[in-house]
């Protein structure tokens, strides 16, 4: 089919009558969907394959942060429940005496043995 000097497939039609219906768009040609999804880069062609997408890798800086937020919630959460008989100073220091280092130059490894560290610490307030 041709529609202002471009020939557009049937499938690429059909494919815009879809997404008209479902964008309540009916008024809308759905030769005109498919040349505005052309103009945009991305035709409707059902049949073309799909490009596989990577998956994001955090850096190590991200892994860090997320970690520190992690042992941040955990610490949170072991004071609330020791009603208060702990603070953020002696939590953060008995983490500092597993490995004598400070948490902004913990390594991921460290980070992660904190987590479970304070994981266990939880569990052990809880059932004694």
């Amino acid at each position: 089919m041709i529609y202002d000097h471009q020939s557009i497939q049937q499938c690429e039609i059909e494919e815009a009558r879809t997404i008209a219906a479902q964008c309540g768009l009916m008024t809308v040609p759905p030769e005109m969907i498919a040349r505005m999804f052309r103009l945009r880069g991305t035709p409707l062609t059902p049949d073309a394959p799909v490009a596989p997408t990577q998956p994001k890798v955090d850096t190590i800086r991200e892994q860090k942060d997320k970690l520190r937020k992690i042992i941040k919630r955990l610490a949170a959460q072991l004071i609330q429940e020791s009603d208060r008989t702990l603070d953020y100073q002696s939590v953060y220091y008995t983490l500092m005496q597993t490995d004598n280092v400070k948490i902004d130059q913990c390594t991921v490894e460290q980070l992660l043995a904190r987590v479970d560290y304070l994981r266990a610490w939880i569990e052990k307030r809880r059932h004694g």
